[in-house]
């Protein structure tokens, strides 16, 4: 699927692109995903581009948006939480993912772990981590659609 000198030199790119706090690595294994369903083998620049501004302008309008409006009350976070979840967990059973991918969909989205956390506790190395992760998430989709 991927090999892992793209996957570094892509986060590499990212990193250069991005803040600090950016999930460089998952937005470089999106990146990816996105080329790879759009039928190229490797993303252009003006893709790598065009996505992590695409990321800075949707932190930078989060920011914005949430400096002027109060918290949302607990009760509505926890709702809004759990239905978040609930469609989740609905997604994973109806699309015939392994106990592999579960386990790295639990960590990753829940436990909200990085892929080298991930790996360790999987006991899995970082590539077949990033593999099983980017198959969960088109199985996923496609169970969506």
């Amino acid at each position: 699927m991927f090999t892992q000198s793209q996957v570094t030199q892509l986060t590499a790119r990212v990193r250069r692109l991005t803040p600090p706090s950016t999930d460089h690595e998952g937005l470089a294994l999106d990146i990816l995903f996105e080329g790879w369903q759009a039928g190229r083998s490797a993303p252009t620049f003006l893709d790598i581009r065009s996505r992590c501004t695409d990321e800075i302008r949707r932190r930078y309008a989060e920011a914005k948006n949430l400096s002027g409006i109060p918290p949302p009350s607990v009760p509505e976070s926890e709702f809004e939480s759990i239905q978040r979840r609930d469609q989740v967990e609905l997604l994973m059973r109806s699309s015939n993912l392994t106990n592999l991918e579960k386990k790295a969909i639990w960590y990753r989205y829940y436990a909200e772990l990085d892929l080298t956390e991930i790996a360790k506790k999987l006991s899995q190395p970082i590539n077949t981590i990033r593999q099983v992760l980017t198959t969960a998430l088109f199985k996923m989709r496609q169970a969506n659609e």
